[in-house]
This record gives structure tokens, sequence and C-alpha cells, in this order.
């Protein structure tokens, strides 16, 4: 699961990047609007399954366990517009007519991640995420990892007229792949959420805005010579972000799905080990 193997060959995208950055009529403007997908779906997979309760765990408590995200990629993340005509992003057609450049033909992107979020002091907790590498052979390796802090409100806003949990997060997520691309997700979100009386069963609801930066590093492409242009940077179109969710608990296990609605949608399902 935690396998650091590298590969030295060529990703599709890696190919397709090289032949824009060639083609004197391409070059940077071709570069973003075809790459710009790529950071959105970045932003999209670093912002999701963030969330699980609104309840915030009390030192020296904590939850451990993998969430795994599952993007899948809309029809409008497959083509922009070039000279008037619609030609694929770096998820578009692989086999598009000849003079075209390809995309790699990505319709779904599944991610796992490991989550730790340990109970603090003062109405904080704290959360960590990570995962060593994942392999898209489409893309590249690519690796995450990301930090959040969360305070609880039910303290200030919870009653017999208002009973739910509340509490606010922000978290930061960091992603590299190939060694030549870096993305970074900002994130604030407010959740809430609501145990089912008798049934082991819960709700939660989120409500974020989140940010992307991606920033790509051509000079360090594998074989781009004297075609690379230094450091492209492209920010990605996320935004706000709607969440609902449900979770099962038992005994010390907790299951949890949610479904995430923004730029992107997104689905996010956990198993998780509460102590």
């Amino acid at each position: 699961m935690f396998s650091t193997a590298q590969s030295n060959a060529q990703s599709p995208l890696d190919e397709s990047v090289k032949e824009i950055l060639s083609d004197p009529s391409k070059g940077e403007p071709y570069l973003k609007d075809y790459t710009q997908p790529l950071a959105t779906a970045f932003g999209t997979i670093m912002g999701t399954g963030l969330l699980h309760r609104a309840v915030v765990q009390t030192f020296p408590h904590f939850d451990v366990g993998i969430t795994y995200v599952y993007l899948n990629l809309p029809e409008k993340s497959k083509t922009f517009n070039w000279d008037g005509l619609p030609v694929p992003t770096v998820f578009g057609n692989r086999t598009p007519p000849d003079g075209i450049i390809s995309g790699t033909g990505i319709s779904v992107v599944k991610v796992p991640q490991l989550q730790l979020n340990l109970g603090l002091a003062a109405d904080f907790e704290l959360m960590i995420r990570t995962w060593a590498v994942i392999q898209v052979p489409e893309l590249g390796n690519i690796r995450l990892s990301g930090l959040g802090i969360k305070y609880g409100l039910s303290d200030l806003v919870t009653s017999s007229e208002f009973p739910i949990d509340l509490s606010v997060q922000a978290t930061y997520h960091l992603l590299s792949m190939s060694n030549w691309v870096d993305a970074g997700t900002f994130a604030m979100n407010i959740h809430s959420s609501k145990d089912i009386p008798g049934l082991p069963i819960g709700i939660f609801t989120g409500l974020g805005y989140e940010v992307t930066s991606m920033t790509m590093r051509t000079d360090d492409i594998s074989g781009i010579g004297s075609d690379g242009i230094g450091d492209v940077k492209i920010n990605g179109q996320n935004g706000l972000r709607f969440i609902i969710g449900v979770n099962l608990n038992m005994w010390f296990l907790t299951i949890s799905a949610d479904y995430e609605i923004g730029f992107y949608n997104a689905f996010a399902a956990g198993l998780r080990i509460v102590l």
C-alpha cells in the first residue's frame, strides 16, 4: 500500500506537454488551457472527505482510518476551445484526429488517503492526511499530504432549540506529481452533524470554500531539453463546495459516505477506528 517505487517511463501527460511546448504556435497559452482541469481536479481531490462529524475529539481521543475519494470527471473537463475549435484537455480524447494534441482519456480519478483526527485541548482538533505514492499511469506518480485544524462551536451555539453540533475547519494540502508538478489547496469549512436518537446513524453537512494553485516546472520534465519554458502557474476553478453525508457507527468503528457538490462533484467513503 505504501510502495515508493518509481517509474522512469514517460507518462502520456509528459509526452503531450512536450509536444505542446515544441510547437511555437501553442506554447504556454495552450499549456495552461490544456492543464487547467488538472489543477481543478487536484483541488477537488485534496478538499474531499475532510469531514465526517462536527463533534471535536478531546485529548487523548482520536480516530484513524482510510478515506477513499472518487472523482468522476465531467464533460466540461475534457475539452477547451482553441482557434474556435474544441480540442482535448489533459482528460480529453486519447485518440483525436491527426494534428491535435491528445488527452489522457481519464474519466475517473480514485485516490486513497490515510487520515488521523486527534483531539487537542480547548475544543481544538488536529487532522493529518497522507499517502506515500498513488500510481496513475496516464499522469504519473502522485504524492499528497495535508494538515488541518478544527475548532468546535457546539458549546457556544448548541441548545435545546438548536440541537446540532457545529465546528469550523481550516486545511492546507500539498500534492506533487512526477517531480515536475506541485499543487496546493487551502480550504475553509463549517461543519454540522447530528446523531439520530436510537439509531447508530449520524448525518453531517458542510459548506466550504477552497483555493487551488498548481505550478508546472517544465524544465524538469525528462527529455524536455530546450523546449522547457520554466515555471508555469495556474489556478484551479474550485471555490464553493457543499457536503452532505452519513455515518454508520458500530462499536469502535465508523463507516462514512458523503457526496460533495462543487465545480467538480466528488464522492468520498471512509472506514475509521474511533478511540
